[in-house]
């Protein structure tokens, strides 16, 4: 049974127009991974650790309230309106950071919550643009396959970054360089985005509930709980993998990145109809279990070329749990209020690593201070964790979520005299083309 209609299409979804979105996400990754060397503009302006943190925590936080409001701008306005204004605000915010000469001032907070939160509009609006237009049964395919931009994004734009800060000592050009190559990706983006959404007509107008009513009415359930669970343990190893590599003496981790990324694009692609075919449950069910097998890849690591194993379990986790819990829970909602369910599965996200990286983080220094090994402890901890949750969720989780489960709400809602008709495939693809403004 598909994940998210009951019909699966063999229809092409790999257009023009897809290519040219697929092509602007991978500017704004470029771009957004080109400023991994944010650390050393605070370092610049006399900052340090402390401030790098309560800069981007703001950001943080900033990005995942904005999203509340992306979900509805997005249902009312259309997507295209919201991810072109996005970047256009992005591309701004990031060339305002050429203006700010110290650390003890609100202008850099202000700029670094203004660009979470576009960035959190630009990347929110693309996914819905591209699960508005995917065929039946194939959204967390389209999702999937957009989302493996990331992956090379995330090569390319670090690789950029080392190459504008050569050398031991950071200067303002190296600063300024940063901020251009970034501006200049953000732009290039909003040009692609611009062509691939041109053909799209205006949103259809029509009633907008607040978002507790459509969270009561469409919420899915303990998927919106694994996408908590997703977001505190698949990127975890972006926060603690450095640390973790320093106290084995470890000076290379570059391998751990090339074969998490390699793997994660080739699971992506190799097994990106999965979801629409299996089913959601099922392929959260695998990606949950590689995480596992992550978590416990991790602790024969003593040498630099052992970082691969838990990379590649960990690179296969992704690529199965992003876009099963993003477009599982999303496609829950009708098409009318895609954008809401969108951003609430990827505020989810947001939320898990809000909430997970501190206690990780506390983890490792509670068990150091107990004379305990702290980052064996704290795998062993998420593996233990992440296995209960998987085991309940397969328990007591919906056996599918998608399109299909919607229809049935909104149904199940509304007053009937008489049984509904069996739906005319002809007139849903009519209302769906005039919907999703292809």
């Amino acid at each position: 049974m598909s994940a998210t209609s009951d019909k699966f299409s063999t229809e092409n979804p790999y257009n023009r127009d897809f290519w040219l979105g697929y092509g602007a996400n991978l500017a704004l990754i470029i771009g957004m991974s080109s400023l991994f060397r944010y650390a050393d503009f605070i370092d610049y302006l006399g900052g340090g650790p402390y401030q790098l943190g309560l800069v981007t925590g703001c950001g943080m936080i900033g990005g995942l309230l904005g999203r509340f409001l992306q979900g509805r701008l997005i249902d009312r306005l259309g997507p295209r309106t919201v991810w072109l204004c996005s970047l256009f605000a992005l591309t701004l915010f990031v060339l305002l950071h050429l203006t700010v000469a110290r650390l003890d001032s609100a202008w850099i907070f202000l700029l670094r919550i203004g660009m979470m939160i576009s960035v959190a509009g630009a990347f929110s609006a693309s996914l819905t643009s591209v699960s508005l237009k995917a065929p039946p049964g194939r959204t967390a395919e389209m999702i999937g396959v957009l989302g493996s931009s990331g992956f090379i994004g995330t090569a390319i734009g670090p690789a950029t970054g080392d190459w504008i800060f050569q050398g031991s000592e950071v200067t303002f050009g190296q600063i300024q360089g940063m901020f251009y190559v970034a501006g200049a990706m953000f732009a290039a983006s909003m040009l692609l985005a611009y062509l691939a959404t041109r053909g799209d007509l205006r949103a259809p107008q029509h009633e907008h509930p607040p978002l507790s009513t459509l969270v009561r009415k469409f919420h899915p359930g303990w998927l919106l709980l694994m996408g908590m669970v997703v977001g505190g343990g698949v990127l975890m190893p972006q926060v603690f993998l450095r640390s973790f590599a320093v106290s084995l003496e470890i000076n290379q981790i570059r391998y751990f990145f090339l074969a998490y990324a390699v793997t994660a694009f080739t699971v992506r692609i190799a097994t990106r109809q999965f979801t629409d075919r299996y089913g959601v449950k099922n392929t959260v069910i695998v990606g949950m279990s590689c995480l596992v097998l992550s978590m416990l890849a991790y602790l024969p690591v003593t040498t630099y070329w052992m970082l691969p194993l838990p990379a590649v379990f960990g690179g296969a986790a992704h690529a199965f749990l992003f876009p099963a819990v993003v477009a599982g829970g999303a496609t829950v909602f009708p098409r009318r209020y895609r954008g809401t369910g969108t951003n609430l599965m990827l505020a989810s996200l947001d939320f898990g690593s809000l909430v997970g990286y501190p206690l990780e983080g506390a983890i490792v220094t509670g068990a150091d201070e107990q004379g305990l090994p702290g980052y064996p402890t704290m795998f062993l901890t998420l593996a233990a964790t992440f296995t209960l949750t998987t085991i309940l969720y397969a328990a007591l989780g919906r056996k599918e979520i998608g399109e299909e489960f919607a229809v049935e709400l909104e149904e199940e809602t509304a007053p009937t005299i008489e049984p509904a008709p069996i739906a005319d495939p002809e007139a849903d693809q009519t209302e769906r083309e005039a919907t999703n403004c292809r």
